[in-house]
């Protein structure tokens, strides 16, 4: 859930064009004695690079049902990719 909620913030603000800040290194997080923390996790996530063109070749029919469900084929087809790649990484 922490994985998903910080690669959708870290996307939308490369969407608007905010800068993205670098990692926090493990060893430079810290926190006062008071504030009762329970513990310190590390959530991968993968900072969204500059977009680039590429040509694919679909079959005519798999094009005319993304583009009935789809507002944006190449958005449609990126989700895909990252939730195939998420499957992929899960399952090995």
């Amino acid at each position: 859930m922490g994985t998903e909620a910080l690669t959708g913030h870290i996307a939308l603000m490369a969407e608007d064009g905010d800068a993205i800040p670098a990692p926090t290194p493990v060893e430079a997080v810290t926190w006062e004695k008071d504030e009762n923390v329970v513990c310190v996790a590390l959530i991968p996530v993968v900072v969204p690079g500059k977009a680039k063109r590429i040509n694919v070749t679909l079959d005519e029919s798999l094009i005319e049902e993304i583009d009935a469900i789809a507002p944006n084929r190449s958005g449609f087809l990126a989700d895909a990719a990252r939730a195939e790649l998420t499957r992929r990484r899960a399952a090995a």
